[in-house]
């Protein structure tokens, strides 16, 4: 695969199957985590093979990596959640940061539930039916927090970052669960 991304501007890593997907059982969860290393692994053994190394490498992350924080607000400084989600996110992130001892520039996109139109593969495919049978009800307590994107948005997010100059120092975001 080297030669696939021999040159690449940028190399963006937005592989692992989806959390949502299905019940988490035990071999769910090995798939959850092996999706995400296994195919950053292959595009960092791909830039070790390449000619001319990519000038940056985006992989994806998700906010899974804070675990459950209620309402504190969050920023890239903050230590690691203690469950699944976050554990997976560490790995992941681990894996990447591979791509550094190539010199090739790295950022992670820690993203969270995707809220695409309905029919998109986002979030509400699997949430609206229920309320439409009249059999919805509350998703989680009143204090449940759910940081999000529209599909839009992490397009958009994903191309601006795989795209700033190394000489851009970008801001470092703050979310605030609401």
């Amino acid at each position: 695969m080297g030669r696939e991304i021999d040159g690449a501007g940028a190399v963006v890593n937005l592989a692992g199957v989806n959390v949502g997907g299905r019940r988490w059982t035990a071999s769910y969860k090995e798939e959850i985590l092996a999706s995400r290393l296994d195919s950053t692994r292959a595009l960092i053994e791909a830039m070790k093979t390449a000619t001319k190394k990519p000038g940056a490498f985006l992989c994806a992350s998700a906010v899974g990596y804070y675990g459950g924080r209620g309402r504190e607000e969050l920023d890239e400084g903050k230590s690691p959640g203690r469950d699944f989600l976050a554990d997976v996110c560490v790995q992941w992130e681990a894996e990447g940061r591979k791509a550094e001892a190539l010199e090739v520039r790295t950022a992670f996109v820690r993203t969270g539930v995707v809220l695409a139109p309905l029919g998109e593969g986002g979030a509400l495919d699997k949430m609206v039916p229920p309320y439409k049978a009249f059999v919805g009800g509350p998703i989680g307590a009143a204090t449940s927090t759910c940081p999000g994107s529209t599909s839009t948005t992490r397009s958009r997010s994903s191309s601006s970052c795989s795209i700033t100059p190394s000489s851009a120092a970008p801001s470092t975001p703050r979310a605030r669960s609401r």
